[in-house]
């Protein structure tokens, strides 16, 4: 069993219910860029350059995947 982070579950189930949101670099908080390049690296969520400062970011087949074998939080 994969075991995920309460902030990487929040963001991809956000991710999964929105489709895709976007990030403005400069006011994304270092929580929310530290989880995001979490879930980069795992290959879960993927962020695309839209504009200077823009990014759009979605959830990977993986992502969903493993946030569907994750166990319900208590």
């Amino acid at each position: 069993m994969t075991s995920m982070m309460p902030q990487q579950r929040l963001l991809l189930e956000a991710l999964v219910m929105s489709g895709e949101i976007a990030i403005v670099s400069d006011s994304a908080g270092q929580l929310l860029k530290r989880t995001l390049r979490e879930c980069q690296d795992k290959g879960w969520a993927n962020a695309v350059r839209v504009s200077a400062g823009i990014f759009s970011v979605d959830i990977t087949d993986l992502g969903r995947q493993t946030l569907a074998t994750v166990p319900p939080l208590k």
